[in-house]
């Protein structure tokens, strides 16, 4: 199974949208269209390859914990040996989960290398107690970092797991 991009540009807005098709991991959807993206820095352009879903962060886990604080920024390195995600990449395209979030917020992602967030930042919103799973695709930094900044209402906190799915060189 891989994904296959499609794009959608109007006036004013533009969307991304990944669709699930069948192939095998590590398969290259090929060229496809260049994105006009709402991020500046996410270089969508070249070939999309996905990988087997792949841990990068699970604040569940003891050694990866504990659950992130609300306006506490949290950098995770993309480039993982373990994922199959090259240096070379210039984006990741991750499942993003939320679980036991203390109160209603958001988490934004972006470049590692970039502080306070793009106001083009990929968003996950969700509520108080529930789990909420969305796709992403993050521009990666020179030294393949990304950061999860999570906004939690009365600076509470939430547990985050994000798994890669594929990449952008």
């Amino acid at each position: 199974m891989h994904y296959r991009k499609i794009f959608q540009r109007t006036a004013g807005w533009s969307a991304l949208i990944l669709i699930l098709v069948s192939g095998s991991p590590g398969q290259a959807v090929g060229d496809a269209a260049p994105v006009s993206q709402t991020d500046p820095a996410l270089d969508t352009s070249g070939p999309f390859t996905t990988v087997r879903p792949c841990t990068l962060l699970d604040t569940r886990r003891r050694k990866q914990g504990p659950a992130l604080r609300s306006d506490v920024r949290k950098l995770v390195r993309a480039h993982v040996r373990k994922c199959g995600i090259p240096e070379s990449s210039t984006s990741v395209s991750l499942k993003a989960t939320v679980f036991q979030p203390t109160g209603q917020g958001n988490l934004r992602f972006y470049r590692g290398d970039i502080t306070p967030p793009s106001p083009h930042s990929a968003i996950l919103r969700f509520q108080r107690g529930r789990v909420v799973s969305r796709r992403v695709v993050v521009p990666v930094s020179e030294d393949c970092d990304i950061a999860v900044l999570p906004f939690v209402a009365g600076g509470g906190e939430t547990h985050v797991l994000l798994e890669v799915t594929g990449f952008y060189e």
